[in-house]
């Protein structure tokens, strides 16, 4: 039978207060291995000494090893005594903002650091009290969806400034804490909240850096590759959209869709059987890219584009032509004067109409989004698209110079009378 495993805030506990190995891979061989039990397992020094120096040769009579496990004796006390009073008051033992243990912190960070190379900067590193709560969610296999605009990093929590206070009667003063966010107008600006989400996602990529069994195979919780892929996902969807909507709706609209897609994830998480909170980040994002169109409503503030008359060259020819008014085109070439009889008129200008290869169409909508070119053509695309792209109209009108865009249509159904002239190709 395999030896039960240790938890890592005593083990980090006991290292921190440079108990040998030796000491710590006996206590875990014992049973002894969480801080309520061994809180209780030595209560003194001499119980210290017979249940666990007198079993470890090397260090027997070593006064440092005595000194280190009776140290941490009395610290890992204190922590369940507190621990044990907000549990008798109805609270969970710990609670889920409060900073890790140190010694646990410390750990973290630097297995982090090891795996990936990479040295934390505090202007970019989760704050003590995000991480906290994102690795005892971790622990439990139970992830939230923590609101980004609470997310704080180490450089940002350190500034503490004085609370108001304000006497309201005989002993009672009422304390305002101040938050940050109220005082900073770049709080709901776009770059700010994509910072928030990169620093989210390191604080993910460091709780979740331990391995699972997930198919079968090991695999970590949450990996930095799949934290930030998921955040460099959100960016390339909503960035190009404030050259056309005004950037409070591009915000609205990126929290609003976020907030859906992690919450799928985190049913993901937490069903049986689980899957890992980074794989569940991707399966998130690739069966739920619907939601992208489904909150387009909350874009606003359109603005004019003098570049959406992009023309694709891979557009394959239409099936059928399009029905285009003879107004819409004009031969270029003067007409030609022929010999005739005088009194005749010189032949008049016709009008011509483009050949379907001839039509403008755009590659992208005028939000930003990607049109799906399969779509309009004679290759076809089910719905939803495989890739994400907008299943929307790619014809530029010829009033306007801008593109169709309705998804009730495609390039092949347009039509002219109905939903517009169409421009030709340039």
């Amino acid at each position: 039978m395999a030896a039960p495993i240790m938890a890592d805030d005593l083990r980090q506990l006991l290292l921190a207060n440079m108990v040998p190995q030796e000491c710590v891979d006996l206590l875990q061989k014992d049973g002894c291995i969480n801080l309520k039990l061994f809180s209780k397992w030595a209560p003194d020094r001499a119980a210290m000494q017979s249940l666990v120096l007198d079993k470890v040769p090397s260090h027997k009579i070593s006064v440092q090893a005595l000194a280190s496990l009776l140290q941490t004796h009395d610290e890992a006390t204190s922590i369940v005594t507190e621990m044990t009073k907000r549990t008798s008051a109805g609270l969970d033992p710990s609670s889920m903002d409060e900073p890790l243990l140190h010694a646990v912190q410390q750990a973290l960070e630097a297995k982090f650091t090891q795996k990936y190379s990479w040295q934390l900067e505090p202007k970019y590193q989760p704050s003590n009290s995000v991480l906290g709560r994102i690795k005892r969610e971790f622990d439990k296999n139970a992830p939230t969806i923590f609101n980004v605009c609470r997310v704080r990093t180490v450089f940002t929590s350190n500034k503490i400034q004085e609370p108001k206070r304000r006497r309201v009667g005989t002993g009672i003063t009422l304390t305002f804490e101040e938050d940050l966010d109220d005082e900073d107008p770049q709080a709901l600006k776009y770059r700010q909240i994509m910072h928030k989400y990169n620093v989210l996602a390191l604080a993910w990529a460091i709780a979740g850096n331990f391995e699972v069994t997930y198919e079968g195979s090991k695999c970590d919780f949450a990996s930095w590759q799949q934290t930030y892929r998921y955040i460099r996902t959100l960016r390339e969807k909503t960035e190009l959209l404030m050259d056309h909507h005004s950037e409070e709706s591009v915000v609205r609209y990126l929290l609003s869709v976020e907030e859906q897609i992690r919450g799928f994830a985190v049913e993901y998480c937490r069903r049986t059987p689980s899957v890992p909170f980074g794989a569940a980040l991707d399966m998130a994002l690739k069966e739920n890219r619907e939601l992208w169109q489904d909150f387009k409503y909350l874009l606003s503030g359109n603005k004019a584009s003098s570049s959406l008359r992009s023309v694709d060259a891979e557009d394959l020819p239409v099936e059928s032509p399009l029905q285009v008014p003879a107004t819409s085109v004009q031969d270029k070439a003067p007409p030609k004067k022929t010999p005739s009889s005088p009194g005749k008129e010189s032949s008049k200008v016709t009008s011509q109409q483009p050949s379907p290869q001839g039509l403008a169409t755009a590659t992208h909508t005028s939000s930003g989004s990607q049109i799906c070119k399969p779509w309009n053509d004679s290759r076809g695309c089910p719905k939803p698209c495989a890739n994400g792209k907008a299943h929307v109209c790619d014809i530029v009108l010829l009033k306007t110079s801008t593109v169709c865009g309705r998804s009730d249509h495609n390039r092949r159904g347009h039509n002219p009378t109905k939903h517009g002239a169409v421009a030709p190709r340039q």
